[in-house]
């Protein structure tokens, strides 16, 4: 599976918009990178670049954290391949039409004047389902290979201030706190390793800059 030219743009710009850095934008001279192959170009990059400078000056990233953020979307994209993730063309479709209900304007503006046209908006959309399809299962299979210890979270609500004692923890009052908290907890615990795991990616990658 390859992810290139338009594909990467507009998964880029799909996850890119999850956060938001203000930074200096460093110019770098290097006209494309290879991950494992997969090729991301400097014109992709400054594209994505653009669309933020279009939103204003409280939304600014970094070419930095633009490469950063591509490479390491390419090599989840790559691992959700070898996973067997998939995604349901049904449920795309579904998913599309939910976002069209949910504000028709602005589904056509964000389609049409951010990713072209409908077609690359709904690549867009497929390549972020399966973005969180790898992610959800990485994070999944470390849950139930790390069971959750009681005892530490006990102690993290005591410490939070949620509960007094860690007796209070097994009260019937508690128990809707206890489950809130729980999940929580488990989401931070996924995450984190999720975090790492991207990072292990990184790590084993090829990655090469070939430079003008």
């Amino acid at each position: 599976m390859h992810f290139k030219g338009k594909k990467i743009v507009s998964c880029l710009f799909v996850f890119l918009l999850c956060f938001i850095i203000i930074s200096c934008s460093s110019k770098s001279d290097f006209s494309l990178i290879q991950v494992n192959g997969e090729i991301i170009s400097h014109e992709e990059i400054e594209s994505v670049l653009e669309r933020y400078e279009d939103k204003g000056e409280f939304v600014k990233v970094s070419e930095e954290d633009v490469v950063k953020s591509a490479i390491e979307e390419v090599l989840v994209l790559q691992e959700a391949e070898k996973l067997g993730i998939t995604v349901d063309e049904e449920e795309l479709d579904h998913r599309m039409e939910a976002l069209k209900k949910m504000n028709e304007n602005l589904f056509y503006d964000l389609a049409i004047k951010q990713y072209g046209d409908i077609d690359n908006y709904r690549e867009a959309l497929k390549l972020r389902m399966l973005y969180q399809g790898a992610r959800d299962k990485i994070m999944s299979d470390y849950v139930k290979d790390n069971p959750i210890d009681v005892e530490l979270v006990k102690a993290e609500m005591v410490a939070e201030g949620l509960i007094q004692e860690q007796s209070e923890y097994d009260k019937e009052e508690n128990r809707a706190l206890v489950s809130q908290f729980t999940h929580s907890y488990v989401q931070k615990k996924g995450n984190a390793y999720f975090d790492e795991w991207v990072h292990s990616l990184v790590e084993n990658a090829t990655i090469e800059y070939v430079y003008q």
